[in-house]
């Protein structure tokens, strides 16, 4: 992963901690699900790196990546 790919990635993931807080999960499953409807899979595998970096982020939750 290029810095500058994985800069753009933590700043996706504090944006959302910042915006949604404990209701992390459900946006960014609203997100994927948007974009895996509108054809564009890339678009909702970006969304999963960005759990990655949010579980981090949040350690202690209860919510589960899959």
């Amino acid at each position: 992963m290029t810095p500058d790919r994985k800069h753009e990635l933590w700043a996706v993931a504090l944006w959302v901690e910042k915006e949604h807080g404990d209701n992390w999960w459900d946006f960014i499953h609203e997100q994927q699900e948007k974009l895996i409807a509108n054809g564009e899979p890339d678009g909702a595998l970006f969304w999963n790196e960005v759990i990655e970096l949010c579980a981090q982020l949040r350690p202690q939750s209860d919510q589960t990546v899959q």
